[in-house]
């Protein structure tokens, strides 16, 4: 009677072992699709937003507030950081390279790969601010200049920023630092990347 009762036991909790792990595969590919469906979603507003740049309508405010603030939180992120920071770090902020290859950091001594950015991340930035910003008309891409520093003192960062969706951040695309204003971005409705920073 026990070793019934066991083995009754037993062919009950692996039957609920075996529901919960099929009803688990359901819900991730649910999740995943739901993923697929908002990006498609994002694709199509960007596409419909881009159209509409090219026919004269000027970005939407709301679109527009909202790419700089996610730029103005990208660049506190990116001030913050010093040679002690970690790599894992420093590429949280900058778009993968696995995704987009040409992402850039250069400054007027040349190139640097974003892995060994560290020694220039001791650059004084405690007093910094967006001198300007021009947003894609299809909302995908920030194209801004911050200066760092006062006086002669003074650096500026042209920057290239994606600005993510309502499912990922806004990451750096590319950056130039300088000790010469940038030339300011023209008004555009998808980004060239001949014209990048």
């Amino acid at each position: 009677m026990t070793i019934r009762v066991r083995t009754r036991s037993l062919a009950a909790a692996g039957a609920v072992g075996l529901f919960v792990i099929a009803g688990a595969a359901p819900a991730h590919a649910q999740a995943w699709i739901g993923q697929m469906v908002g990006e498609m979603a994002a694709q199509q507003a960007a596409a419909m937003r881009e159209a509409e740049c090219r026919k004269g309508k000027p970005a939407d405010p709301d679109d527009v507030a909202a790419s700089n603030r996610r730029a103005d939180k990208l660049m506190e992120a990116y001030f913050a950081l010093t040679s002690k920071s970690s790599k894992r770090e420093i590429a949280a902020l900058f778009v993968s390279d696995r995704d987009i290859k040409d992402v850039t950091w250069k400054d007027d001594s040349g190139a640097v790969p974003i892995a060994q950015l560290g020694p220039q991340l001791d650059e004084a930035s405690d007093k910094h601010a967006r001198v300007l910003s021009v947003v894609g008309g299809d909302n995908h891409t920030t194209r801004a200049i911050w200066s760092v520093g006062e006086g002669d003192a003074v650096v500026y960062y042209g920057v290239d920023i994606i600005n993510g969706t309502w499912l990922t951040s806004a990451k750096i695309w590319h950056m130039t630092v300088s000790r010469t204003l940038p030339e300011t971005p023209p008004a555009y409705c998808h980004f060239d990347p001949e014209q990048s920073f």
